[in-house]
This record gives structure tokens, sequence and C-alpha cells, in this order.
């Protein structure tokens, strides 16, 4: 086994995670950053007394179509895909069902990549793209060219996060909440703004980036009174901020 486990406090219990010995990177995986319940906004998560484990990525939001790097990564997801023949226009429908790791109430989580637990590093926060209906911060093509590798060439902490999508994040019915994937980012924000500290960064030096529908919400995180005293830069990527939710 190629790394060895270390436990970090935060303000709801212990995490643990695990630092390689490839890179000697620190990762915490699957870290509960609130609580969701439909149709409404965010809550605190609940305090736990033993230690999280926090090894392995957790739940992500129910989507009806993952993103996929590639077909083969799609199947072994779990993914049930089914061709459609459209007998009118001889064209095909790919349909998709909601992958495996997926969870409505357990969604709200945050993976968190580290040089080094006792610095004051820069921290990057990553909101990933997908048209606010798809996708996640444990995408595949974010592990592999991101994760532990920005942390470790560039120094910085790199927090990457599920928010809710699709009616679970958007959709407003009465008596309910409204952009609720937005609030979800926010408290997340609120999380790193809280807890980075003991994971090697720096609270005060926190900067939000996305890609398309990330880029969209930089945009909107931008406008927001609410979100800003939880970051000080921003890049949004492929993401008009006239179009932002």
């Amino acid at each position: 086994m190629k790394r060895t486990e270390h436990d970090v406090k935060t303000s709801y219990g212990v995490v643990r995670g695990f630092r390689s010995r490839v890179d000697s990177t620190f990762s915490f995986r699957g870290i509960p950053y609130a609580r969701a319940e439909r149709f409404r906004a965010p809550r605190p998560p609940l305090n736990w007394n033993d230690v999280l484990n926090c090894t392995k990525f957790g739940p992500i939001c129910p989507q009806a179509q993952p993103l996929p790097d590639t077909m083969t990564e799609m199947l072994k997801r779990g993914a049930s895909i089914v061709w459609n023949k459209i007998s009118s226009n001889k064209s095909r429908k790919l349909v998709v069902n909601s992958p495996k790791n997926a969870s409505e109430t357990e969604s709200l989580n945050l993976n968190v990549y580290s040089n080094d637990l006792e610095a004051s590093a820069p921290v990057l926060v990553w909101l990933h793209g997908g048209a606010f209906m798809f996708g996640s911060g444990t995408q595949p093509i974010y592990q592999s060219r991101w994760g532990s590798l920005l942390s470790k060439r560039t120094g910085c902490v790199l927090v990457t996060i599920n928010y809710r999508l699709g009616a679970f994040g958007f959709l407003k019915v009465e008596g309910g909440d409204s952009n609720i994937g937005i609030r979800d980012q926010i408290a997340a924000l609120k999380w790193v703004k809280e807890n980075i500290a003991n994971f090697g960064g720096d609270p005060s030096n926190v900067t939000i980036a996305g890609e398309s529908a990330g880029g969209m919400s930089v945009g909107t995180l931008l406008a927001s009174p609410k979100a800003r005293p939880y970051f000080h830069k921003a890049i949004a990527m492929s993401g008009a901020a006239d179009n932002a939710m």
C-alpha cells in the first residue's frame, strides 16, 4: 500500500485522509460540508464523535447523465446505457441512468489536496462544469490532471466540491428555497474559510475557479454579497457571467 493515513480536526469532527508515498501529498476525500434536504438550502453538517474515514470519494448529486471522460469510464461507473433507434429520422438516443455512487442527501461533500499540512498556502476552490445538470468534483479528469499533482507542483491547497444539480439544485417549488446549487457552493466556501487552515491552507487567500457551468457559478458568486466574505480572487473559464443562474 503506497500511502499512510493522517487525521485532521475540523469544526464538526476529525477526518482521516492519507499521504501518498509516491508524491508525499495529502488527500482527504468526501468530507461533508453541509446537509441536503430536498428543495431546501444547505444545513450545517452534524458533528461526529468517531474519526470519519475520508480516504474514498463521497457520493455525487443524482443526475440524468454523468460526465464521462470516455465511454469505458462511463461503464466503470455503473451507468446503464440503452440505445433506442428512432425510426422516423433514423437517429439514435442515448439514455443514461444516474450513476450508482449518487445520493440526494449525502452529495454535499468536498475533497482537499495539500502539499503540506503545516503550511499557510494559497487555496484554489474548483467548481465543476456540466450545464448545471451533470458532473462532479470527483470526475477522473480532475483527479488525474489535477488532484494531488496540482498541489505538488504549485504548493497550493486544492479543494474540489460537489453541489446539487438539475431539479435538485435549481427547481423552485412552493415552500422551497431558490438557487440551491449556488447556496451549496457558498456553504462549501464557508467550510473552507473555517477549516482550511488545518489542511495547510490560508483562509485569507482563497481563489474560486470553474469552467462552463462552473465559470457561470464564479460570475454568480462574484455578484453575491453572501459569498464575498469567503474568497478573494476569481477565475471564470468558458462561462459568461451574464448567463449565470
